[in-house]
């Protein structure tokens, strides 16, 4: 059995990140729902879609399902939204 050990006096190495570019308005949008499984997370999420939908005229294009609320999304769901999506919104639940 493997043991990774965290040295917390050990200072962190800064890592730059190549964030998405944020749309430069709200109408119209492609929307892509990822939801993590937990109690009623699909729900709040479809909940919001529906006011973004009535305000916005965005257009639901897909809803991702998470194996849990602790695993990232797979890399084919990220693959499967690309052309698809300009936004992503994920949901908690609870």
């Amino acid at each position: 059995m493997d043991l990774t050990l965290f040295d917390p006096t050990i200072p962190a190495r800064p890592e730059s990140i190549d964030f998405a570019p944020r749309p430069k308005r709200l109408n119209n949008l492609k929307l892509v729902l990822v939801e993590n499984t937990k109690y009623n997370s699909k729900t709040i999420l479809l909940k919001l879609f529906e006011r973004l939908e009535s305000r916005f005229q965005m257009q639901l294009t897909q809803v991702i399902r998470k194996a849990s609320a602790g695993h990232p999304i797979a890399a084919t769901d990220i693959d499967g939204c690309v052309g698809i999506a300009d936004i992503a919104i994920a949901g908690i639940g609870d």
